[in-house]
């Protein structure tokens, strides 16, 4: 059956189907099967002791087995959105921030940052480090006093998100910390007071060594007497 009459609610875990030697032909045959007719294959398979639909899909020359719940697994919603009068200029605000935000989808842009936290987390353990903990995020009403004023921002944040991107292969020439001249002025200004201090030190040691010299002359006149 084409994919597009499944609703993509049901779907659940993907596995990849791979063939023991003896069923290499009938696979191969099965896989090309479903790629010249553009279709899946709806079968039923036990996994775990529990029977569950699936479907067979072809992906990179391999089937893949991509379980499915049953219709009654599937919740319907409880509640309803009362959202109020909308605007036409928040609806081509929220389109023009859609529009801004569009791209191609690439899985690898996005990485798992739990994963990576409980690595780092298990590391630290491991070498006998101090494990921090983060502050936890306080969480706000959700209340928004003006919409329109709110998806503007995010607009702008959005644009410019962009253009910081195309611009961050060239980095900005920083100084480094220990060639900054940090703290400068004050220096060139404490030496100008200990100069202005220590000049009339020297002109009063200029003043007395006459006198002490006269009172050496002094001397040798006493003795003689």
């Amino acid at each position: 059956m084409p994919s597009d009459q499944i609703d993509p609610m049901l779907f659940e875990k993907s596995y990849y189907l791979e063939p023991e030697k003896s069923g290499a032909k009938p696979y191969a045959l099965l896989r090309q099967a479903l790629v010249d007719a553009d279709r899946m294959a709806v079968v039923t398979v036990a996994l775990r002791q529990r029977t569950s639909i699936a479907v067979l899909r072809v992906r990179d020359d391999v089937i893949v087995l991509q379980t499915m719940m049953w219709p009654d697994e599937i919740r319907v919603p409880d509640f309803n959105v009362e959202s109020g009068d909308v605007k036409a200029a928040e609806v081509k605000m929220a389109t023009m921030l859609v529009d801004t935000l569009a791209g191609d989808f690439d899985p690898a842009e996005f990485e798992d940052d739990y994963a990576d936290a409980v690595t780092t987390l298990v590391k630290t353990k491991i070498e006998g480090g101090d494990i921090k903990r983060t502050p936890t995020s306080t969480k706000s009403s959700g209340e928004v006093v003006d919409l329109l004023a709110a998806l503007q921002r995010s607009v702008d944040a959005a644009k410019s998100g962009r253009s910081g991107a195309a611009t961050s292969g060239e980095p900005e020439e920083t100084e480094p910390e220990d060639e900054k001249p940090a703290a400068k002025s004050p220096a060139k200004k404490a030496a100008k007071k200990s100069t202005a201090r220590k000049a009339p030190a020297k002109t009063a040691a200029a003043k007395k060594t006459p006198a002490r010299k006269a009172a050496a002359k002094k001397t040798p006149a006493k003795k003689a007497s």
